[in-house]
């Protein structure tokens, strides 16, 4: 089984590369746009075993593998099918709709359709649970609010969808805070 390669992108097309790991091209299925090939380079992969072939699924970090594997676990989602859904969006996007089961992420996916979508979100819900291991750092937006949402008992999904969704204009932790309350509390 390979779980990981390194080593220098030769060719690149829309949906692989061939990266030279020791003098041994791999052609690895991957998210190509995400790829620098000025140097070396570092996937860790999926090997799909099928009796008539062998794929390598390539991804940047082992969040994204994990998240891969955990998709093509869902029945009607092949390697492809999930490999659409991982370069449709960034992971923390594809765990928030699966935690807030909101199908139109997938179904905004090529060949997923609405009983595909509720699929996922049927059988990875439990896997995934409230999403709490969901990284907020890349939200760019202030830690003391994140804190302050979560001692006042809102889930880390919840936080997340909210302040992906903030005003960029919003600089000052008083107004971020104030703002999203006001928006996390619309919901209820």
């Amino acid at each position: 089984m390979i779980a990981r390669l390194f080593g220098k992108v030769i060719e690149k097309s829309a949906n692989w590369v061939i990266v030279d790991a020791g003098g041994v091209g791999y052609k690895v299925f991957c998210a190509t746009d995400r790829i620098d090939d000025s140097e070396n380079l570092t996937l860790f992969t999926h090997h799909h075993i099928r009796e008539n072939e062998q794929t390598l699924y390539g991804f940047a970090t082992l969040k994204e593998l994990e998240l891969f594997e955990l998709l093509i676990t869902v029945n009607g989602v092949g390697p492809k099918a999930a490999m659409a859904i991982m370069a449709g969006a960034k992971p923390e996007k594809i765990i928030a709709a699966i935690a807030e089961g909101d199908t139109s992420l997938f179904k905004s996916i090529s060949g997923i359709g609405q009983k595909v979508a509720a699929k996922i979100i049927v059988e990875l819900k439990s896997k995934i649970g409230d999403g709490g291991d969901f990284d907020l750092a890349g939200l760019e937006k202030s830690n003391d609010v994140i804190d302050a949402l979560e001692t006042l008992g809102y889930k880390r999904v919840e936080i997340a969808s909210t302040l992906r969704a903030m005003p960029s204009d919003l600089k000052d932790t008083s107004a971020q805070l104030t703002w999203a309350l006001k928006e996390m509390g619309k919901r209820k």
